[in-house]
């Protein structure tokens, strides 16, 4: 559009006591200054217009963007068709004004920080926007969803979003490298997010502590109330998140960045990923399948715990340890294969898998750590590789249904509780190289009936085999030997000392 001269008259102009949009809001306001709100708004020209709504709320040198639009639209009443006609001329194409109007948003996202702390404010912005202009909803959703700082007044909106957006799908621009670490948190309607092939890192997130009695946030009085600590991340609790697409150079997956997304039901993670995130997955509760890539060298504690609907996983190659509480409460979780160059299985790795019944481990496994396979009741069969050192504290308590077991000839101690409450351990051979049971180590297998122990045994921890009610014939190796305290007290077939 040609440029002219301030204070000069184009023959598009409205005559001066035409309102610029609809009725006016301020009748006494006069029509000159009507005039120069709309030559001002510019809607001939646009960069006088974005210049307008890009103004701060905050500007003490003139109105804002709300007052200036009431401006605007001062004047008098409208005047028949041929002043209708001169007013549509100003409008070259709906979606300019569309457009104008998304301007004006992200004005007041960028400049108006009570909008960003007030969630009642954005949905009004939703219901009395959103629903008039498809485009312009859209917008509206983008900037719900997408800048950091409005993610927590999306997730203030109602539990269910349709009434004001429904659910809806988000694709992030090409160009970006990274998702923040809280830059979806909590999003209640993202159902579908798409990544360009430029991400290449999902954030870590953060971690609080969180008052394990009200769920509240609070580091003080730490002695007087339980904590919890809650990771969260990039997508975490976005309940209606069911597909997510990630792009081929993605090489980590961020802490948290996903837990509780209790809606996301399959993930392919690309071929470049190394690094899973503690608790990346964690509550992914209709999570049942899930194919981790070849490179992949390391899986944070945690990372898949409480993903009750997985059911077979397979580690990849590189993996040499199987971090603590990884598989923790996958309770349909009924088949595993472990890589053969794993070394150790860190604590509560496969804690309570209650629909395990079998497991293979691998040749070069030395360390078992504690409560690694707790409560995998339905696991009935397991054997243990040679080079075996450690069997740490509760690594197999209460396996109700494990019959029998064969410990590897290098193992030199059993760890506090390793067999505690087997309830179903009836047969069990002790390496010759044993030194050391540990408390408890057996303590309510009601099923085991003898026992021998080997000649290099130095120390039987106390309540050992306490209450191993069938147990009527132990061996006792030729050399000395320290038994604790209550070591088979609850055993009516072996004879007890004064103590016991």
């Amino acid at each position: 559009m040609a440029a002219r001269a301030p204070g000069s008259r184009s023959p598009a102009d409205p005559p001066t006591h035409q309102p610029a949009a609809g009725p006016s809001n301020n009748p006494k306001r006069s029509a000159a200054d009507a005039t120069t709100a709309l030559r001002s708004a510019g809607i001939d020209d646009e960069e006088q217009n974005i210049r307008r709504f890009d103004s701060p709320l905050d500007d003490d040198s003139g109105p804002g963007p709300a007052k200036r639009q009431r401006t605007a639209s001062a004047g008098a009443a409208p005047e028949p068709a041929a002043d209708a006609a001169m007013l549509a001329q100003m409008i070259v194409e709906p979606e300019a004004t569309v457009a104008s109007q998304g301007r004006r948003i992200v004005g007041l996202e960028v400049e108006n920080a009570t909008l960003r702390t007030r969630p009642a404010t954005l949905q009004r912005l939703v219901f009395s926007l959103g629903r008039q202009e498809p485009d312009l909803r859209d917008l509206v959703c983008q900037l719900v969803c997408m800048p950091r700082h409005l993610a927590r007044c999306a997730a203030e909106l109602p539990a269910n979003p349709a009434g004001a957006l429904g659910t809806f799908a988000v694709t992030v621009p090409t160009g970006t490298t990274s998702i923040a670490r809280d830059a979806f948190t909590k999003c209640a309607g993202l159902a579908q997010v798409t990544l360009p092939a430029t991400v290449t890192v999902v954030d870590a997130g953060a971690c609080v502590l969180v008052n394990n009695v009200d769920g509240e946030e609070d580091r003080e009085d730490e002695e007087e109330h339980e904590y919890l600590t809650v990771c969260l991340g990039a997508f975490s609790s976005c309940l209606s998140l069911r597909e997510v697409t990630l792009p081929r150079n993605l090489v980590t997956i961020g802490r948290a960045a996903f837990a509780s997304c209790t809606s996301l039901v399959e993930i392919v993670l690309p071929p470049d990923v190394t690094e899973i995130g503690e608790a990346a997955f964690e509550k992914c509760t209709s999570l049942s399948e899930i194919a981790l890539p070849p490179n992949l060298t390391e899986i944070g504690a945690s990372a898949f715990r409480g993903c009750t609907s997985l059911s077979e996983i397979a580690l990849p190659p590189n993996l040499t340890e199987v971090g603590t509480g990884i598989f923790l409460d996958c309770t349909s979780l009924s088949e595993i294969t472990l890589p053969p160059n794993l070394t150790e299985i860190l604590d509560e790795a496969f804690s309570g898998c209650t629909s395990l019944t079998e497991i293979t481990l691998p040749p070069n496994l030395t360390v078992i750590g504690g409560y690694a396979f707790s409560d995998c009741t339905s696991l009935s069969e397991i054997t243990l590789p040679p080079n075996l050192a450690e069997i740490q504290e509760a690594a197999f308590m209460s396996c109700t249904s494990l019959s029998e077991i064969t410990l590897p000839p290098n193992l030199t101690e059993i760890g506090d509780g390793a067999f505690r409450e087997c309830t179903s351990l009836s047969e069990i051979t002790l390496p010759p190289n044993l030194t050391e049971i540990g408390a408890s180590a057996f303590s309510g297998c009601t099923s085991l009936t003898e026992i021998t122990l080997p000649p290099n045994l130095t120390v039987i921890g106390g309540y050992a085999f306490c209450n191993c009610a069938s147990l009527s014939e132990i061996t006792l190796p030729a050399g000395p030997v320290d038994i604790g305290e209550l070591a088979f007290h609850g055993c009516p077939g072996i004879p007890r000392r004064p103590s016991d």
